[in-house]
């Protein structure tokens, strides 16, 4: 995120259009639609890592951006992969078919040891659902990713 918005400043490189501008055509007959995003955070880690839907990769989690998936219906269990397993918090989600959910990825650093020249840093990532309100709101403003 950090490069497209030097790319901007310095070269006039546009940012994707918001999800709102974009032709999204609804989900296919029989199946339904999961969107991810995550709203932009000038203090949350720059951090790219993999959406997981029942384990599989699907996608790529970028700050402030949005992204879906059709799916089957069915029980998902959706979230974000981590280096640190035990900080990772995932979402279930069950869908029919016509329906649309939105899920937001949140992230943070967990940072400690010592005071002097050590310590660690991780990324921790969080994934809620969304009332479809407060999630369409969202993903219409956000930058549509398609990853």
């Amino acid at each position: 995120m950090a490069a497209i918005a030097l790319c901007g400043a310095l070269f006039g490189c546009a940012l994707p259009p918001p999800t709102r501008a974009v032709a999204i055509p609804p989900p296919p007959p029989g199946e339904a639609r999961i969107w991810v995003y995550s709203g932009w955070d000038p203090y949350a880690p720059e951090t790219e890592s993999y959406i997981l839907m029942n384990g599989a990769r699907v996608g790529v989690f970028y700050p402030g951006y949005t992204f879906y998936r059709d799916v089957a219906p069915g029980p998902y269990v959706v979230g974000v992969e981590s280096e640190e397993p035990p900080h990772q918090q995932f979402a279930p989600v069950g869908v029919v078919a016509g329906q649309q959910v939105y899920l937001k990825v949140e992230s943070w650093h967990d940072c400690g040891g010592g005071d002097v020249g050590g310590g660690w840093c991780r990324t921790n990532f969080a994934t809620y659902l969304q009332l479809p309100q407060v999630g369409s709101a969202a993903v219409a403003a956000l930058p549509f990713s398609g990853w």
